[in-house]
């Protein structure tokens, strides 16, 4: 009996084996079958319709929602109040960033073309990139780092990309800081492709063999970690201090 048991359960078990590699392969065929029909369709397609652009743009602001909001109440009026006090001064009051938000999917669902769908995306995260956080207190400002920042992954072709269209926009728009920030990823993607000197913060590639400049000679990540003497996040860039301890200083 125990031997028959035995038996039974090996066969049960070869069985559900069985079962679930003819279940692989019906999912398997199922899978090619909608490759070859989303291939046909969006491989090239011959429009771009306002669902495919709300489709990839809604999933972009999931994940860029607190940067596009952020852009939107720093540059669109109607996200700001004035208020004049009785000193005569003009005090600005900036709406939420939930309500920010709110209106940044209400307007980007608005749209009635892909067109505008994917214009009114980029408008906010742009603005979101590339506007000046110095008009908030401090306590108000945010995350405003561009998607492939700091080099590599597929975001890294995106803060030239970013640089790009904002001085196609708004030429004198595009803030010194920002410009420097974005500066950095450019320069890490051309030191990738040749052999670089070391970083004097860490060692790693930082640069081309023939920057002299040792801000420029920081990699992305020494660059902006907080500095060791002040505390200040970038501090490397104007603290002649910090570079002359990189140079030897123990």
């Amino acid at each position: 009996d125990a031997a028959a048991g035995d038996v039974d359960e090996k066969e049960l078990r070869r069985r559900e084996r069985e079962k679930e590699v003819k279940a692989r392969t019906k999912a398997r065929g199922r899978n090619l079958a909608l490759g070859a029909e989303l291939y046909k369709r969006f491989w090239q397609p011959p429009a771009v319709t306002r669902e495919m652009a709300l489709c990839v743009c809604l999933i972009a602001l999931e994940h860029q929602m607190p940067v596009a909001a952020q852009g939107a109440r720093l540059t669109d009026h109607a996200l700001q109040t004035e208020a004049t006090q009785k000193n005569g001064a003009v005090k600005v009051t900036y709406h939420p960033r939930t309500r920010a938000a709110e209106t940044v999917l209400d307007r980007v669902l608005s749209a009635r073309t892909a067109e505008e769908v994917i214009g009114r995306t980029l408008q906010v995260l742009l603005a979101g990139y590339a506007a000046s956080q110095d008009a908030l207190v401090k306590s108000e400002r945010g995350d405003d780092r561009v998607p492939g920042e700091y080099g590599g992954g597929p975001a890294a072709g995106v803060p030239r990309l970013v640089v790009d269209l904002v001085r196609a926009a708004a030429p004198d728009a595009l803030g010194a800081a920002l410009e420097k920030r974005l500066s950095r990823n450019l320069r890490s993607d051309a030191a990738a492709a040749v052999a670089g000197a070391p970083c004097p913060g860490c060692g790693e590639p930082g640069a081309p063999e023939d920057v002299d400049d040792p801000v420029a000679q920081l990699c992305p990540r020494c660059y902006t970690e907080e500095c060791p003497w002040c505390g200040e996040e970038e501090c490397r860039a104007s603290c002649t201090g910090a570079f002359e301890a990189l140079g030897g200083a123990e």
